[in-house]
């Protein structure tokens, strides 16, 4: 099954053209999405987080159909609450230690190696409000940061779907006939600052 998992994610980054995640994801990838989550106008910080999830869990839903194949790819250092809490509910698991020099090409943190968790399921069996709202907490101290380390690939349409914090989501394709209906469908939940980049990209 470790191979497995190794080979599906080896596959899903030659489609896009690398050999690892770079970020911001949406800068480093010709074709892409990104969605604002956070709204300023809301100063509750709770309020704040709520809103930010139900915006990524829409997003969610939009783009991942209950019968769709997953590919959850979560990098982060070693961490008992990790495995207790966060991801009680998916069932394959695969840990790989990345020496220094990948791993600050990966993910530009300073430990000495961080943990690569690969799990394979369905769209119905995905944790969303649970993984998203933890990324949502991370900006504001609570608990363990996950900020750029959750990565969610759809292996029935090929597009990578990565909230990289409270502020917003990028979905990435090697295709954008793929996300076209996306683009159309989500526009109001554009962020703003890089609607010309999209809007020249989807709409010519």
């Amino acid at each position: 099954m470790r191979k497995k998992l190794i080979d599906l994610l080896n596959k899903e980054f030659q489609l896009y053209g690398i050999d690892e995640f770079t970020y911001p994801i949406f800068y480093n990838l010709r074709i892409g999405l990104r969605f604002e989550l956070g709204m300023e106008i809301i100063e509750d910080e709770d309020e704040y987080i709520n809103e930010s999830v139900r915006r990524a869990c829409n997003i969610f839903n939009d783009v991942f159909a209950a019968d769709d194949d997953i590919l959850l790819v979560i990098d982060t250092t070693p961490d008992k609450e990790l495995k207790q809490k966060l991801l009680n509910a998916i069932m394959q698991r695969v840990r790989i230690k990345l020496n220094d020099k990948k791993l600050n090409k990966a993910s530009n943190k300073c430990d000495t190696y961080f943990y690569r968790y690969i799990y394979f399921l369905k769209g119905r069996n995905f944790p969303s409000t649970s993984i998203f709202k933890r990324i949502a907490q991370s900006d504001f101290g609570k608990g363990k940061n996950y900020c750029n380390s959750v990565y969610i690939f759809n292996l029935r349409i090929n597009v990578l779907f990565h909230m990289y914090d409270d502020r917003g989501i990028d979905l990435i394709a090697a295709d954008k006939d793929i996300l076209k209906p996306f683009y159309k469908k989500l526009n109001h939940m554009l962020l703003d600052y890089d609607r010309t980049r999209m809007s020249n990209l989807f709409e010519n």
